[in-house]
């Protein structure tokens, strides 16, 4: 996984316009491609400034851009959460859980998070799997800018 840069804006650009990825990420707006340059230059800042930001996701061998996954401000006021989004053609392929999986290491590791957050629409049954499968345990349910949110920690082992 290497930071996401400008490189990788047209394949990150196309992901975030899927159906399935947009539905939840972007409210299920087709974000314009200037919303994707400034995600990247927003990524590159926290990158810089706390270690935090978006890593792409790739297979070892291949180019080809699969998704993204890092730490995101969400919410408000803003909290840093885990953030993954991979294309839909490689959903259900375990891509999303090691990625998830490297940047909790990281998260751990080089920024010193004793509990990482989440969040995810509830009506996101798969992102809620992939969290509940990663240890994450569901802290509150509410309405987060109009839509029913679903709020997780994964805590340090004691």
């Amino acid at each position: 996984m290497q930071p996401i840069g400008d490189v990788d804006f047209t394949e990150l650009h196309a992901i975030l316009t899927e159906p399935g990825v947009r539905r939840y990420l972007c409210d299920n707006v087709i974000i314009p491609e200037s919303q994707t340059s400034e995600f990247i230059a927003r990524s590159r800042e926290l990158l810089a400034d706390e270690g935090a930001g978006l890593c792409g996701v790739r297979k070892e061998s291949e180019p080809e851009l699969l998704g993204c996954v890092g730490f995101w401000y969400f919410q408000e006021p803003p909290r840093l959460e885990l953030l993954f989004a991979m294309s839909e053609r490689v959903w259900r392929l375990g891509y999303a859980r090691e990625a998830a999986q490297r940047m909790i290491v990281y998260g751990r590791e080089q920024l010193g998070m004793r509990t990482i957050l989440a969040s995810t629409d509830t009506p996101n049954v798969a992102s809620i799997g992939l969290l509940k499968n990663l240890g994450f345990v569901l802290t509150e349910q509410r309405i987060a800018k109009g839509l029913p949110t679903s709020f997780f920690e994964l805590r340090e082992a004691s």
